[in-house]
């Protein structure tokens, strides 16, 4: 294993839950997310092979996703994109055993007016604060 991939395993095993911030990049979630996940969330580290299938195997309790994106809750809700982007989330912490998850997504924020982004950081304050 890479000395880089094991540190990050390190860092991982350290920890009681997860937070991943992020934007949603169009239909997906960034590269290097998808990279790193890839990379440090390995077979035998996050997952395994057993008679079911794949179990997960991180001990982990929880997980908070913060995703921004540029375009509209409608766009995402009307289209399927959402429920594409947070059924693929769900798998994700699903296939390495972590039971709980959060998703939120602070829609358009290129688009939507100050006191709407005012919000969404209180939001993400308090979510942070809480968890």
């Amino acid at each position: 294993m890479p000395p880089d991939v094991t540190a990050q395993q390190e860092k991982v095993s350290q920890a009681e839950a997860f937070a991943f911030i992020y934007p949603t990049i169009g239909y997906y979630l960034p590269p290097i997310m998808v990279g790193w996940i890839a990379r440090v969330l390995s077979h035998n580290f996050a997952w395994k092979v057993s008679e079911k299938g794949m179990e997960g195997i991180l001990s982990h309790k929880k997980a908070l996703c913060l995703s921004t994106t540029g375009f509209p809750e409608d766009f995402y809700k009307n289209t399927g994109v959402g429920d594409a982007v947070n059924k693929l989330i769900e798998t994700i912490f699903w296939s390495f055993g972590v039971p709980n998850y959060e998703l939120v997504n602070l829609y358009g924020v290129q688009q939507v007016d100050d006191d709407t982004r005012k919000g969404y950081l209180e939001n993400v304050y308090r979510m942070g604060k809480e968890f």
